[in-house]
């Protein structure tokens, strides 16, 4: 019998460090959107590609400027390769009269150079245009109308189709996270390219968004706690625990009692739940939520559970790695000090 190719769990990406934050942006424009670009079925979802290259290229460092002096360098190097045949005996060819090749201005930069020559050929060839482009996108006003005050309309509801269903999670996601994470912007300037985007990318993507949403809300939590701490210490109102968690029209659906906190009222509205209540949505019973097909359906549920197993996979690692360092010889010491974003993974 045939055997199904095991599943490897992606890797979540620190995206707070620069150099992996440029590793992911690389991979994601040269794997994704430059395939995206190059074979979009109309030229509106071809300039939604085109945008997100062109941002994710300045968000990282990469200009016209900088290539050019690099693309001089190269050629300056390629016209005077004669002079190394020249060198003997420790005796060099006087060339004072070219220019003299341009220099790298930083570590950054030469960092960045590094990068860019790693990039193939053929895809430098379509990229090298949007160093310097200005398209725009002009985002849609309208905004997703819930059910009733405190509800979340789960995309599985509204989706006809699995890849609708991607679509839409990823880019609710997308535009719940925080303004303050430095992983923000990379997403936000993707949702035009996500609506038509390839299921592929979404994969690559969905694990990484949901992922930086919920070390986001592992933060508001505790913000939230120790509020609420120093709230009861001075006996004001517990309403203030709210403050921190700022996602609009994302409050948790009444109905959905399953992942609702047996805590205070003001605290109940976890702000995870944009993950958690979709998961929850994708397994009820089918007739409860949607009219999906059985098979896109169970593609729903697969995602879900691919996602959920690689955040417990991200956990354990990074539980792993802390008591390596700290040299413990307890056993049970890889479940100890979670962090409040691990707690944030883990509560899913």
């Amino acid at each position: 019998a045939a055997m199904l190719p095991a599943r490897v769990s992606p890797t979540l990406c620190n995206l707070q460090d620069e150099e992996e934050r440029m590793e992911f942006v690389c991979t994601l424009i040269v794997d994704h959107l430059v395939h995206a670009f190059a074979m979009a079925p109309s030229p509106s979802v071809q300039l939604c590609a085109a945008y997100s290259i062109q941002e994710l290229l300045r968000l990282v460092g990469f200009t016209k400027d900088l290539i050019q002096r690099q693309q001089q360098a190269g050629n300056d190097g390629n016209a005077h390769g004669g002079t190394k045949s020249a060198i003997r005996g420790g005796r060099r060819k006087n060339d004072s009269g070219r220019r003299a090749t341009p220099r790298v201005n930083s570590v950054q930069d030469e960092r960045l150079l590094q990068r860019w020559g790693l990039i193939p050929a053929s895809i430098q060839e379509i990229i090298s245009p949007l160093l310097d482009s200005k398209y725009t996108i002009q985002q849609s006003s309208r905004r997703r109308t819930d059910t009733g005050a405190g509800s979340r309309n789960a995309c599985i509801v509204r989706a006809s189709s699995y890849i609708g269903w991607l679509r839409a999670w990823s880019v609710e996601l997308a535009t719940t996270l925080s303004a303050s994470s430095p992983a923000a912007a990379i997403f936000k300037v993707c949702t035009s390219a996500m609506k038509e985007s390839s299921a592929d990318m979404l994969l690559f993507l969905l694990p990484q968004i949901a992922h930086q949403y919920c070390l986001g809300t592992g933060s508001n939590m505790a913000q939230s706690s120790a509020k609420s701490a120093a709230s009861n210490n001075n006996g004001k109102d517990d309403a203030s625990n709210d403050k921190p968690i700022v996602i609009e029209d994302d409050e948790q659906d009444a109905n959905d009692s399953s992942t609702a906190m047996d805590v205070d009222g003001a605290s109940a509205a976890m702000p995870r739940h944009i993950v958690s209540s979709e998961i929850h949505a994708v397994f009820l019973p089918e007739s409860e939520m949607h009219s999906l097909p059985g098979d896109q359906w169970r593609l729903c549920k697969e995602v879900c559970l691919d996602l959920l197993d690689t955040f417990s996979s991200h956990v354990r690692n990074q539980q792993s790695l802390r008591v390596t360092g700290k040299r413990s010889a307890r056993k049970d010491s890889q479940y100890s000090n979670t962090t409040p974003e691990e707690e944030a993974l883990l509560a899913l």
